[in-house]
């Protein structure tokens, strides 16, 4: 994937603008640059965001700059109404050093628990991070979850198959659960007899009589 970006002067309330013009502020940076004020269009980048999001790498041109720069999505902020891309920040590689990215986890298949309706399927996570250098960087994880056939089922963090060259983040929790399967949740039906229902009557007849000797005195 390519990106045009070209720098921006305008900043602070200005920005406002840009984004009347269908224009997203962004800003690039990185080991081996300072931070950049940059603006790309808006429509572009949600086409782009869609396919790449926070774990792909990107070929960036950037105006008045000569090649191309490798960059992943570091961080999106969103309008809290409308959910639109309000700033984007780029984070230009070094291709010689780790870096830290979340990765998304996708399931696939069908669990023979959830098809026999004894089990429910739950996702409690839906990325890992991982650390690695930018060439080995995976794209997704994708969880076959056909073997999934008891209540308690399950694969964990450390079960995935992460790559060569890539690892978890020193800390992280690999025993934890990406996908499991949970028992069933029971509804329940609370049926009112009629013989509850008279003996309610029965105790609000005999309340209405004692607020009665009550008053009398």
């Amino acid at each position: 994937m390519k990106i045009a970006l070209k720098k921006r002067d305008v900043v602070g309330k200005k920005v406002k603008s840009l984004r009347e013009e269908n224009l997203l502020p962004a800003n690039i940076y990185g080991p081996t640059r300072e931070s950049v004020n940059i603006v790309i269009d808006a429509q572009k980048f949600a086409k782009l965001f869609k396919k790449v999001g926070f774990s792909s790498l990107v070929d960036a041109e950037i105006e008045g700059e000569n090649g191309t720069h490798k960059v992943i999505i570091k961080d999106l902020q969103l309008d809290p109404v409308t959910h639109t891309a309000k700033h984007v920040s780029f984070y230009q590689v070094d291709m010689t050093k780790e870096i830290t990215a979340d990765i998304p986890l996708h399931v696939s298949g069908v669990s023979p628990a959830v098809k026999s309706n004894i089990g429910l399927l739950v996702t409690p996570i839906s990325t890992i991070p991982v650390r690695c250098l930018p060439k080995d960087l995976p794209s997704e994880y994708v969880l076959e979850v056909s073997g999934l056939a008891q209540v308690g089922d399950s694969i964990r963090v450390a079960d995935i198959d992460l790559g060569e060259g890539v690892e978890l983040p020193t800390g992280y929790a690999d025993s934890q659960p990406a996908v499991f399967i949970a028992p069933p949740q029971k509804q329940v039906v609370v049926e009112t007899t009629e013989e509850g229902e008279e003996g309610e009557e029965g105790e609000e007849g005999d309340s209405e009589g004692s607020e009665g000797e009550s008053s009398e005195e």
